[in-house]
């Protein structure tokens, strides 16, 4: 698995064509575009992107948060291969609700 923190959208080639098995790609706010990066990498490449952990789940209401994982999960619907998951150093103080409710917005979705 690679993971490459900023925009890592000139690298999507290289790294597909290295045998990688999973690309975890940094959080909206760097460029990424996950749906051109899905169209371009083989369904057997799975796919991460994170949600900012300085972002809305660190300092926005709990609506924010399932706002954001759905507008992220509703982009990516169409691709299998992807996980959703938070950046990788959640602050100290995120409000548990919120870490709550980004895992409450995923089940959901998958379960509609």
């Amino acid at each position: 698995m690679y993971h490459i923190c900023g925009n890592s959208m000139h690298l999507i080639e290289k790294m597909t064509e290295s045998g990688v098995d999973a690309l975890s790609l940094d959080s909206p706010e760097t460029v990424v575009d996950l749906k051109i990066t899905a169209q371009k990498v083989s369904e057997q490449i799975i796919l991460m992107r994170n949600i900012n952990p300085t972002g809305t789940i660190f300092s926005g209401t709990t609506e924010k948060v399932e706002e954001e994982v759905i507008g992220l999960l509703e982009r990516i619907k169409p691709f299998k291969n992807y996980i959703l998951r938070i950046g990788y150093d959640l602050p100290q103080n995120t409000p548990a609700e919120n870490i709550k409710a980004f895992m409450s917005a995923d089940r959901n979705f998958i379960m509609n």
